[in-house]
C-alpha cells in the first residue's frame, strides 16, 4: 500500500517529479499559497488546513531553499512533528544525489550528511557554504610529502570547512577564528563531536586581521557567510544578499565583535608546528587584505605550505602582489568581478 502524503507546491520541482510521486506515493491533497480549487482531481488546501487530513509525510516539493525553510518552520510552529516533514530534495534532483540525507530538524533547520559528515545549515546562504566545501570540493587539496597538516580556518563560519579538514587522514589539528556570536555557536554545535579533543581541533570565538581591534558591527543571521568586520565589504554584501531576496531587514542588529592581528595569533603556531605543513584558508570576507599584508610585512608569509582564499569587492592585484614577493605560485578562479578564489603554494614540498 501507498503511503499517504500531503504534498506542498505545485510549481516545477513537483511537474518535473510528478510521475514518480505518483507511482511511490498516495496524494490526499495539495497544498500551495496561490493556488486553490483541484489539481488532477485532489483538492488544494490552504496550508493550516493540514490538521484536517490523514498522512504519513508532508513532502515539501520547492526548489527554492528558503522557502523550504521558511514551510518547514511554519509547519512545526502549527504543530507538525518535523520527522513527518520530507524537503523534496532529499528524495529528487541533484541535491538527493549529493548528500546521503537532507532532513528538517525541531528547530526547522535542516540536517546535512555526506561522508560521515552532519552539518546543520539555518538558511540557503548556509546550506551554499556547505555544498561548496563537500560537494564542489573548493578545499580538496592535496600535498605531495610526508608531513602532517596544520589547517588554519579563517572565517570558521558554521564549521563546515573545519569538519571537513578534520575527516582528512593528513591533518593533524585545526585551528579555526570566527568573531560572529550566533555563527561561532552554530560551529561549535556542527563540531562538537571533536571538540572533546583539544590535539585535533582549537576554535576561537574571535576574527583574524591586520591588527587588533574591536567594533560594533551589523549581523544579520541570514548572511552569515557574508557577514564582514568591515563595515564597508559588509554593506556591499548586503546589498548583494538583499537584491537576492535572501535577507530580512527584521533580523538586523548590531554586536560588538574582536579580531586579533594575524601574525600575533600564528606566530605561535608555526613555532609549535614547525615540522608540518602550515595550510592557511580565508574566508574572511574583505579581512585578506589585511591579513596578507601584516604576514608579509612580518615576514611570515612565506611560511605556509599552501593557501586557499577567496578574495572580496577590491580584486586580486593587491594580494597577488605580496604571494608573489613571498614566492607563492597560484592559481585563481574568479565567480563574478567581486568575488574569486586563489590557491597558492610554494614550491618546496
Amino acid at each position: 500500500m501507498k503511503e499517504k502524503i500531503l504534498l506542498y507546491g505545485l510549481g516545477n520541482f513537483f511537474s518535473q517529479y510528478e510521475k514518480e510521486i505518483n507511482e511511490k506515493y498516495d496524494i490526499a491533497a495539495f497544498i500551495d499559497k496561490q493556488k486553490t480549487g483541484e489539481y488532477s482531481g485532489k483538492q488544494i488546501i490552504h496550508i493550516d488546513g493540514e490538521g484536517h487530513w490523514d498522512y504519513k509525510y508532508i513532502i515539501v516539493m520547492l526548489y527554492d531553499i528558503q522557502e523550504c525553510l521558511r514551510v518547514s518552520r511554519t509547519l512545526i510552529s502549527m504543530g507538525v512533528d518535523c520527522k513527518k516533514i520530507l524537503l523534496g530534495h532529499s528524495l529528487y534532483g541533484e541535491f538527493s544525489e549529493c548528500f546521503e540525507s537532507i532532513s528538517v530538524l525541531s528547530d526547522g533547520n535542516i540536517l546535512l550528511a555526506r561522508g560521515g559528515l552532519h552539518l546543520k545549515v539555518r538558511s540557503k546562504d548556509e546550506f551554499n557554504n556547505v555544498y561548496e566545501v563537500l560537494i564542489a570540493s573548493c578545499y580538496d587539496y592535496y600535498l605531495n610529502n610526508d608531513k602532517k597538516d596544520i589547517v588554519l580556518d579563517v572565517g570558521m563560519n558554521i564549521g563546515g570547512a573545519s569538519a571537513f579538514f578534520i575527516s582528512r587522514k593528513r591533518t593533524q589539528k585545526v585551528f579555526g577564528y570566527e568573531p560572529f556570536e550566533e555563527t561561532f555557536a552554530a560551529a561549535k554545535d556542527n563540531l562538537k563531536e571533536y571538540l572533546s579533543n583539544p590535539e585535533k581541533i582549537e576554535i576561537f570565538h574571535y576574527g583574524i586581521s591586520g591588527e587588533n581591534s574591536e567594533q560594533l558591527i551589523g549581523f544579520n543571521a541570514d548572511m552569515t557567510c557574508g557577514q564582514s568586520t568591515i563595515e564597508s565589504t559588509r554593506e556591499h554584501a548586503y546589498e548583494r544578499y538583499e537584491a537576492m531576496g535572501l535577507v530580512d531587514a527584521e533580523n538586523e542588529k548590531k554586536e560588538v565583535v574582536y579580531v586579533r592581528k594575524a601574525s600575533e595569533v600564528f606566530k605561535p603556531i608555526m613555532e609549535e608546528y614547525s615540522d608540518c605543513n602550515i595550510v592557511l584558508k580565508l574566508d574572511c570576507e574583505g579581512e585578506e587584505y589585511g591579513i596578507l599584508e601584516n604576514l608579509y610585512e612580518e615576514r611570515i608569509l612565506n611560511k605556509f605550505t599552501f593557501i586557499m582564499l577567496e578574495w572580496h569587492y577590491k580584486g586580486k592585484k593587491e594580494l597577488l602582489s605580496y604571494l608573489e614577493q613571498a614566492g607563492f605560485s597560484y592559481w585563481c578562479g574568479e565567480e563574478s568581478d567581486h568575488i574569486g578564489m586563489i590557491y597558492a603554494y610554494q614550491c618546496r614540498c
